[in-house]
């Protein structure tokens, strides 16, 4: 007999339905085909001790499970529970009442029947209602990475046992629904959402309550700070030049803090490459909590970029709608950084491998820090500075032109000279107060694009045209600077998108020249470290 179960598989951070045939028939065999892994393979041995800790058995019959499209790979132990499913049907052990054809049947069995966790849960289950599927069945830590979707239903199990009891409609399914208040407020829409935040961030300031990675811990450096805005405002790159202990990793730390929460669809999306690397705990269970990843300076290129045999996401699409951080940017070699010219660009990072070609997201806030020479002190006084002008030159030079140009918000940094500002008390302005502004900024950007990637750093050039016009003035100061060559055509562009930001922060509804200085000080700045 042939009985059908539906399963899904992951390439990259796609997903494709899988069909599970289940056929016993006369004979003495147990095989798997459709390309399976070693994970899928042994299936047979988990199956087998749960399905008799319930008084179930594999039939001693020939057993085949075609795992379809053949063509495709099939890994991980994520198709435990389906196989089983089909096994208990086409023995006729079990005569399912509930009819399976419409739901993704997905999950790790142990020995004893219970549910574990497999990797790509909220991805499939994204995805699922566009593949034609109504329902998800998953083990129950798998379903509560997916308690947001919207558009199908996600079940959560805890027990091969429960799934059973459904399937002969002893229990209804209904009751292990675990998305229910998510599909009934499939309507919210992104500014009711972030009204919601703002209602927050205004508690916290009424309590005086602090981030943990708080900007009000961040003594002085206030242009840092305020390039800090700039940049969560409209999605700009930034980058730190400083020596040891001036507050480069801490200013960066503190940027999430003052990020608007993600967008339903930007949480789909990160949470999906999250679950498919099987990282989704890294999200601490907030799917709008904005990523920060801070790979260290001998992460190796696959690592960085993504891909390999299974097509796994790298840091650059961990850091997707939210910050990539690197710190002691001069430190990484420099064929790995080249890697980020595309992503910061293209917003998208595409990654060809001999059999596969992969697509990532990479819609990231670049936050960059070094030192401005080897010993770290070159711009700090007393001439503390130990290296030579050419050792200088060899250590910036690991960090090529066309990167630089791709960062819009450029600071040095010094070391403070009055240490009695180092208290242990905050004392400047809290992220929450800095979050408010950002987050009308973003209002005005969400409402001006309309769209997922809806910040200034991310507009086209036909946005760029419609919503960046000058005044007179305005293109006087970006024709002296042009005609001088400090600017490329890319930064020249960049610096209108920045100076949109400013105007955004400030109300205006054109570019003013304040908002020009602006973006053009935080191009060329030598030193901002008041």
């Amino acid at each position: 007999m042939l009985y059908k179960v539906f399963g899904a598989s992951c390439l990259g951070i796609d997903t494709i339905p899988v069909t599970i045939e289940v056929d016993v028939t006369p004979g003495m065999a147990y095989v798997v085909v459709g390309l399976p892994d070693n994970a899928v393979r042994e299936s047979q041995h988990r199956i087998m001790s749960a399905l008799h800790h319930y008084g179930y058995k594999i039939p001693g019959k020939r057993v085949v499970v075609n795992l379809a499209p053949a063509d495709l790979k099939k890994a991980g132990t994520g198709f435990d529970l389906g196989i089983t499913a089909g096994i208990l049907a086409a023995s006729g052990q079990l005569e399912p009442v509930l009819d399976l054809s419409g739901y993704i049947v997905m999950g790790e069995l142990a020995l004893d029947g219970s549910l574990r966790h497999f990797n790509g849960a909220l991805a499939i289950a994204a995805d699922a209602a566009a593949h034609g599927f109504k329902g998800c069945i998953f083990p129950a830590e798998c379903a509560r990475e997916c308690v947001a979707v919207r558009d199908v239903a996600v079940y959560g199990l805890n027990t091969l046992d429960e799934l059973l009891s459904a399937l002969k409609s002893e229990i209804p399914l209904d009751g292990f629904l675990v998305n229910g208040e998510a599909m009934a407020e499939s309507g919210a829409g992104t500014i009711a959402q972030w009204d919601k935040h703002a209602e927050m961030l205004r508690g916290m300031l009424e309590k005086g309550t602090l981030f943990e990675n708080d900007l009000a811990y961040v003594k002085g450096q206030n242009m840092a700070k305020l390039a800090l805005e700039i940049a969560a405002a409209g999605g700009h790159n930034i980058l730190f030049t400083g020596s040891p202990g001036c507050g480069k990793s801490m200013l960066a730390s503190a940027l999430p803090t003052i990020l608007p929460p993600m967008t339903y669809s930007q949480a789909m999306e990160t949470g999906r490459i999250y679950s498919i690397c099987g990282m989704y705990g890294n999200l601490g269970g907030n799917m709008l909590k904005r990523p920060f990843r801070a790979p260290h300076s001998s992460i190796t290129n696959q690592s960085l970029a993504g891909g390999g045999w299974d097509g796994m996401p790298g840091e650059i699409s961990l850091a997707s709608n939210g910050v990539l951080f690197l710190d002691e940017l001069a430190e990484f070699r420099r064929d790995t950084l080249e890697l980020l010219r595309q992503p910061l660009e293209e917003k998208k990072i595409q990654v060809s491998r001999v059999k596969q070609k992969f697509s990532y997201p990479a819609n990231f806030i670049l936050v960059a820090a070094t030192n401005p020479c080897p010993c770290g002190y070159l711009y700090e006084d007393g001439n503390r500075c130990v290296c030579s002008s050419s050792r200088i030159l060899r250590y910036r030079s690991r960090i090529s032109g066309p990167l630089l140009d791709r960062i819009d918000l450029n600071l040095v940094l010094k070391q403070f000279k009055d240490t009695s500002v180092l208290s242990s008390e905050p004392c400047s302005e809290s992220s929450a107060a800095v979050a408010l502004r950002v987050l009308d900024a973003a209002k005005i950007q969400y409402r001006r694009f309309g769209r997922l990637n809806c910040s200034n750093g991310s507009m086209t050039s036909g946005d760029i045209l419609k919503y960046c016009t000058l005044n007179k003035e305005g293109k006087e100061l970006m024709r002296a600077v042009s005609t001088k060559g400090l600017l490329s055509p890319r930064a020249y562009t960049r610096c209108l998108k920045v100076a949109r930001t400013v105007a955004d922060l400030h109300g205006h509804e054109s570019i003013s020249v304040p908002d020009l200085s602006t973006a053009l000080q935080f191009r060329f700045c030598e030193s901002n470290s008041l």
